[in-house]
């Protein structure tokens, strides 16, 4: 985002704060986590929102969570007994429409909270300007790092808060950054599990003896090649015997993902809720999927997965640690398969992002790790 344009939000946020403290009644409530992110960072975060309702300084707080719409149906699902109220933001319009962001924010300020919450790491103007405007006695965050935000703007956005909690500077999975985060805000150690409890929904009984291809990313550079994925769809169907599932989002129909008609194959692309994805992913034999958010739900589900990967965000979110699961099979681009000893090299190298040709990984590279960790029962 432009310097110029932050500055005309930040004076904005500023006027409607001000508004706020004169116009509205406080309606004093608990604690507002906000979290902007992705499906994938909130999958690897919701588990300590249990911690945080065990805690004895905020079990009686009520929860509220100010987050991404994308994550909207997973939240709702699995977390409502953990979360008292949901509001609920489109990221793009937040920025882009000025109508759409002064009423969301006059109806953010309304209410005075106890405490406001930002526990990303990787903090960014959005949220850092969110804590500013709206209204409570403490407002908590990390130290976080500068992969969204420029050193200058930290040192402004730091005094938005009243208290900014340690972080380790090295890289950290994702899952641990949370974990670190949670300990330094209850005080005490947390041994938290990654897990995702399935609800059952229509796709339950309509698929047996399947293996789910995932064929979507959020960026061009981490989409494996549409017709990989059909040649290995062929593979696993004359080696093990499957169904094969192609799923996707709505975003990832076009004449350039064309999948293959052939009767052991069920396109669901753009056909599943997130909560739906949740349920087909719980009872397949196993997962192949681009580096997405897919992965991460698996691994909380407790089902293996192969992730076929160029190596971006290496050691935030791929690979995953030990003590979190053995079900997690990366292929990486050669250039990270030749450095896998180095990890230090490869986190600091593509920790914050890779240009690497997820294409230079192939077929053959994706069958072998298969043949590797997956006995051929047919």
């Amino acid at each position: 985002m432009k310097l110029k344009r932050k500055i005309y939000l930040f004076v904005e946020y500023l006027l409607i704060r001000a508004i706020s403290l004169f116009s509205f009644k406080k309606i004093i409530c608990g604690i507002a986590i906000i979290r902007l992110d992705a499906i994938g960072d909130y999958i690897l975060f919701r588990n300590f929102l249990y911690e945080l309702k065990q805690s004895p300084k905020f079990a009686d707080l009520p929860v509220t969570i100010i987050g991404n719409q994308a994550w909207k149906s997973i939240a709702e699902t699995f977390d409502s007994k953990l979360v008292n109220n949901f509001i609920w933001l489109d990221r793009n319009q937040i920025w882009d429409n000025k109508k759409y962001r002064i009423s969301k924010l006059l109806g953010l300020v309304k209410t005075h909270y106890e405490y406001i919450i930002v526990p990303t790491f990787s903090r960014d103007f959005a949220s850092d300007s969110l804590a500013n405007v709206m209204n409570a006695k403490h407002k908590i965050t990390s130290l976080g790092d500068l992969s969204n935000i420029s050193n200058n703007e930290k040192i402004v956005t730091d005094t938005y808060y009243t208290k900014i909690l340690p972080a380790t500077s090295e890289i950290l999975f994702e899952f641990e950054r949370n974990r670190e985060f949670f300990q330094n805000l209850l005080g005490y150690k947390l041994n938290t599990k990654l897990i995702i409890k399935p609800v059952a929904t229509k796709f339950h009984n309509q698929l047996a003896n399947y293996i789910v291809l995932f064929i979507g990313a959020s960026s061009n550079k981490r989409r494996w090649d549409i017709s990989n994925f059909n040649g290995l769809a062929i593979w696993l169907n004359e080696i093990y015997g499957v169904n094969i599932v192609v799923c996707g989002s709505i975003t990832d129909i076009d004449s350039n993902n064309t999948v293959i008609n052939m009767p052991f194959i069920h396109n669901l692309i753009g056909k599943t809720s997130l909560v739906e994805m949740v349920d087909i992913l719980s009872t397949a034999k196993f997962v192949v999927s681009n580096e997405t958010s897919i992965p991460h739900i698996c691994i909380a589900l407790d089902v293996r997965v192969f992730v076929i990967s160029n190596g971006n965000h290496f050691g935030r979110f791929t690979p995953y640690p030990a003590n979190l699961t053995d079900k997690y099979y990366p292929i990486y681009h050669p250039e990270i398969e030749k450095n896998l000893d180095d990890y230090k090299y490869l986190s600091n190298q593509y920790g914050y992002g890779s240009n690497l040709d997820i294409n230079d990984i192939t077929i053959e590279k994706v069958k072998n790790k298969i043949m590797e960790n997956i006995n051929v029962t047919k």
